[in-house]
């Protein structure tokens, strides 16, 4: 039978400073740290930037629009050739360039003179106005207090040109549960309301996000990311050309059946059964699969809850 072992606890200090001496030991502790560090890092941008894509695709049915709408026509990118360089979303229209510097440690100080952080700020917003791009520079660290401190200790200059903000360190599950604007973006693009959401389904769709950005090599267009999006099945992400209208005889029909309700919102068909019984048909309304399901409505036309229920599944 395979056993795993903890790798950690096969190689200890001790084994290492008994074959190689303490200064190994020493070594390895310095590589095995900043692997960590980076890792740790790296994912903070990568979970970052798939927040800005939910925000950004959010952005696409704003002012109540049930249909995709790509004014901003932003793209998302990441390790820019800049000085602000981990994310950066640059919109189309109006041209706006948001540049995102992220520090996921427990002490950042701005510095001063070369190679610090405020040169760095200072020099991209010189930059961008030599490209006459209007500019939006952020400092994103994991805290409120690591925030304010920042804030506080900033030059009147460097004020004029960054903005701190705080995106929390954390695996998909936990942004997706606890922070704010994630969520609220995520429930936007989902078929729910915030009152009736399923998080299993909210996870379903940032995962598939999560898919997309990976996949992308350090840039993803909205315009692709939502095309994408339209053809995952079990993304859970409203349709791009909002709720069509239900048949009227198809209407007439779901009417007739006792104590059933039900109602297409943002694309998908919710139902309830009196009280105790609910549900949303998990395909939306311009599949082939919720034709198949209005087609086998009119051919059965169903007068019982009992006689749609596993269709409706």
């Amino acid at each position: 039978m395979f056993c795993s072992v903890r790798i950690a606890q096969v190689y200890s200090k001790n084994t290492i400073a008994e074959l190689f001496g303490p200064k190994e030991v020493d070594r390895i502790q310095a590589r095995h740290t900043g692997g960590v560090s980076g890792q740790k890092g790296t994912r903070f941008e990568d979970f970052f930037a798939v927040f800005k894509l939910v925000e950004e695709l959010s952005f696409c049915y704003r002012n109540g629009s049930t249909r995709y709408k790509n004014v901003r026509r932003a793209i998302v990118r990441a390790q820019v050739f800049a000085m602000i360089d981990d994310v950066a979303v640059e919109v189309r229209k109006p041209r706006i360039a948001e540049h995102y510097q992220l520090k996921n440690a427990r002490q950042v100080s701005w510095g001063s003179g070369r190679n610090s952080l405020a040169e760095a700020f200072l020099q991209q917003k010189r930059l961008c106005n030599k490209v006459k791009v209007k500019s939006r520079l952020y400092l994103v660290v994991p805290n409120q207090a690591l925030r304010t401190r920042l804030q506080n200790s900033a030059s009147s200059g460097l004020s004029k040109c960054a903005t701190v903000a705080v995106f929390p360190f954390g695996s998909i599950p936990l942004l997706v549960q606890m922070h704010k604007p994630l969520r609220k973006a995520l429930i936007k693009l989902s078929p729910f309301r915030k009152a009736s959401v399923e998080n299993d389904k909210l996870l379903s769709l940032a995962k598939f996000v999560c898919g997309h950005w990976f996949a992308a090599n350090n840039k993803l267009s909205i315009n692709d990311l939502a095309m994408a999006m339209e053809k995952e099945a079990g993304a859970f992400c409203r349709p791009m050309k909002g709720t069509r209208p239900m048949p009227s005889d198809i209407d007439k029909l779901l009417s007739r059946i006792p104590r059933f309700k039900w109602k297409l919102h943002k694309g998908f068909l919710f139902w309830s059964y009196g009280k105790t019984d609910s549900g949303r048909y998990p395909h939306h309304c311009w599949t082939r699969e919720f034709d198949r399901l209005l087609a086998r409505i009119q051919q059965h036309r169903p007068d019982s809850f009992e006689a749609i229920e596993g269709d409706l599944r």
